[in-house]
């Protein structure tokens, strides 16, 4: 399937690799080996709007599950308020140019999912900044050094890895690192997003987070 609606130059200048091709072929032959393949793409203003519904027209014969995630604040990322695109605001968008239908969300999801009817794959937003769902998150997340982290968000770490090596056992760590979690978005910024001050957020950036 060709994808050349997608800008590749847009990825060239996002990315700074110029390796479309490489990366497309291999979500195909992920798809050819029956894997689950979720595509994420990060809605920044000026940046997303006019790509929202291609990137959709992709998911007609492929099972790809894409998924737009607003605009987080992390260390390096110059974010502002005024970058985010909400969720709400790209459905508006889909909406003009697709009919869609809003699939079920289990419990602990932190994707709303939809879907274009007649399409093989699905969407879904991930609503982090315009409608948090910290209340019924589930998820903790171990960095690529080996550190865990209750919240994307939050500050603090426990050092797994290092643990494991020493022959530790590491039960311990992670209920202690679940009983620090935060009430919401890592006890960092305001629930209300537009008061958020990235300057404030004591954080690394997402590269350096991983996992």
């Amino acid at each position: 399937m060709s994808v050349w609606i997608l800008n590749r130059e847009k990825f060239l200048k996002l990315t700074r690799r110029d390796q479309f091709d490489q990366v497309w072929n291999n979500i195909l032959l992920l798809l050819q080996e029956d894997f689950r393949v979720k595509v994420n793409a990060v809605a920044i203003h000026g940046v997303i709007e006019e790509e929202i519904c291609d990137f959709l027209k992709i998911t007609e014969k492929l099972p790809l599950h894409v998924r737009f995630i607003e605009f987080m604040p992390f260390a390096g990322n110059h974010w502002q308020s005024k970058k985010v695109v909400t969720a709400a605001q790209m459905l508006e968008l889909v909406k003009k140019d697709l009919e869609v239908i809003k699939l079920e969300d289990k419990k602990h999801d932190t994707a709303k999912k939809y879907q274009v009817p007649g399409f093989a794959g699905t969407f879904a937003f991930i609503t982090t900044m315009s409608e948090h769902f910290c209340g019924e998150c589930n998820r903790m997340r171990l960095t690529a050094d080996g550190k865990i982290k209750n919240c994307l968000f939050g500050k603090e770490e426990l050092d797994l890895l290092g643990a494991l090596r020493k022959g530790e056992a590491v039960e311990s760590l992670i209920r202690l690192a679940v009983s620090r979690k935060h009430a919401a978005l890592g006890g960092q910024f305001s629930q209300d997003y537009l008061q958020a001050n990235p300057d404030s957020i004591e954080n690394r950036s997402m590269i350096n987070i991983g996992g």
